[in-house]
């Protein structure tokens, strides 16, 4: 989960920073999930936060 500014969430957004992140990684399986800093969570994101690992 990545908080991003307002207007940030969207599939684009998303798929810039997978391309972004798998140039300098070799692709695999990640499981990506971006969150407008300062919103209330949705149910799926607090499920997201309470099991995710923070890196």
């Amino acid at each position: 989960m990545i908080e991003v500014g307002p207007g940030q969430d969207s599939i684009l957004h998303e798929a810039r920073f997978l391309d972004r992140l798998f140039t300098r990684i070799d692709e695999q399986k990640v499981d990506l999930l971006l969150m407008v800093r300062g919103a209330e969570p949705t149910p799926f994101q607090r499920v997201a936060l309470a099991k995710a690992v923070l890196l």
